[in-house]
């Protein structure tokens, strides 16, 4: 299980955006938003 407690949205796109259009073809109209979510314990960029 996925501790996300840890971990920040740094990101938040609705379906059509770009970075979501392989999700979309995937989930279609279930597709709400894609989070991109960032560990807090690894040195991000």
């Amino acid at each position: 299980m996925i501790d996300f407690s840890n971990m920040k949205t740094k990101c938040c796109l609705k379906p059509g955006q770009k970075g979501t259009k392989n999700l979309l073809s995937q989930y279609g109209d279930r597709l709400l938003c894609v989070r991109y979510r960032y560990d807090k314990k690894i040195k991000n960029e």
